[in-house]
């Protein structure tokens, strides 16, 4: 049950953190828009301070906590 659920039925937060799995997510532009030369040049540098760092995709961490007792939850870390 995600911390969401237990909120929704009044149940207390994890208390005792038994276990944590981090999972990277990766999307490469180039597999997305099937090739490098494919990928529109407004998400290689959206912004002025990408314009020295070449982007070539997009990344994200998604973080399991589980509790000794069975519950889980599920953070997502800000994409970078």
């Amino acid at each position: 049950m995600t911390r969401n659920a237990m909120k929704a039925r009044g149940a207390p937060c994890l208390r005792s953190v038994d276990r944590q799995r981090a999972i990277q997510l990766e999307a490469r532009f180039a597999d997305v828009f099937g090739g490098a030369d494919k990928v529109p040049a407004e998400l290689l540098t959206p912004a002025a301070h990408f314009r020295r760092i070449p982007r070539t995709g997009q990344v994200s961490t998604l973080v399991i906590v589980e509790s000794d007792d069975g519950m889980a939850d599920l953070i997502k870390a800000r994409p970078s």
